[in-house]
């Protein structure tokens, strides 16, 4: 009777063991699945931060966000870049900022060219001219279209003899009047012929297209991997949460190991500890251009592939 009571309490401690191990195991596995919500979270709210600094819409050929540029010159600036777009020359864009936000002026520069879709559609022909007041800096992106008439080599000498002195004096009006005159004098009369530069933008096109496709891939290859494994732990978890308590009962532990029907709930599980006792286990864009009056949708650009320009870093 003696060893029969010592079986049966030792089974119970085995019981209360195998539980909490149980519990850990499923309290790992819930920790486990919200830290994956937390990781999707946190993705999600990058994404919305990258689209809440997203350049503005563009509504002119002279986008001073910055307000550098003094009214009267930046209206002018403005119509000349418009007759010239409108003439069938290249989409020649100004932009101001108050300082960098992309880690360097030429990331900011290409996030804008390419956003605004500046140039004509198929021909590559946009430049954009973008200045930096905080860090006194001025960058020239250009089109694929436009690479060999401005190149980099020309678009420095064009900051560096021009805008350099205007960029260091604060002198901001300047700075971009200058600038345009030396890119129109570059690119003034150019006529880009159609689908220039069309070879560098099927190859970016391409290769960002298999980039965005791995990452997507991969993140729903994780989730699923993770959400697959929790729904398994939980079920192992409360698979052995049951054995331990019908093992642990008194005279129901025995009926269950002999029985044909009911022996494999006796068999040990992935997440059940070694135990003594009675208990069996085992170890284991869209855009238009205006000034201050009008707008005209007829502005519209298709362009927007550069990858190359010249700045004074």
């Amino acid at each position: 009777m003696n060893k029969t009571a010592a079986n049966s309490r030792a089974g119970g401690r085995a019981g209360v063991s195998q539980t909490r191990k149980a519990q850990a195991i499923f309290l790992g596995a819930l920790l486990l699945f919200a830290a994956m919500i937390g990781i999707i979270r946190y993705l999600k709210s990058q994404q919305e931060a990258e689209r809440a600094s997203a350049p503005p819409k563009m509504t002119s050929y002279v986008m001073d966000e910055a307000h550098l540029i003094d009214p009267g010159v930046r209206a002018q600036l403005n119509e000349r870049l418009r007759a010239l777009y409108r003439a069938d020359g290249p989409q020649v864009v100004v932009a101001t900022i108050a300082g960098v936000t992309k880690g360097s002026i030429a990331e900011d520069a290409i996030a804008r060219a390419r956003a605004w879709r500046i140039g004509h559609a198929g021909r590559n022909d946009g430049v954009l001219l973008l200045i930096a007041a905080n860090e006194r800096k001025a960058r020239i992106e250009v089109g694929y279209g436009l690479e060999g008439v401005l190149t980099d080599a020309i678009s420095r000498l064009i900051i560096q003899n021009r805008m350099e002195r205007h960029l260091q004096a604060r002198q901001w009006t300047q700075a971009a009047a200058a600038g345009v005159d030396g890119v129109l004098d570059v690119v003034g009369k150019t006529i880009v012929a159609p689908n220039a530069g069309r070879a560098h933008e099927d190859q970016d096109s391409l290769f960002w297209k298999i980039v965005v496709f791995a990452g997507k891939a991969l993140l729903v290859l994780v989730f699923v991997s993770v959400m697959a494994l929790f729904f398994v732990v939980l079920a192992m978890v409360a698979l052995s949460i049951l054995q331990s308590i019908l093992l642990a009962i008194p005279g129901l532990g025995p009926r269950i190991k002999a029985s044909p029907r009911w022996s494999w709930l006796a068999r040990p599980l992935p997440v059940r500890p070694g135990g003594g006792g009675s208990s069996s286990s085992d170890s284991g864009s869209d855009w238009s251009s205006s000034s201050s009056s009008s707008s005209s949708s007829g502005d519209s650009g298709g362009g927007g592939d550069f990858g190359g320009g010249g700045s004074n870093d």
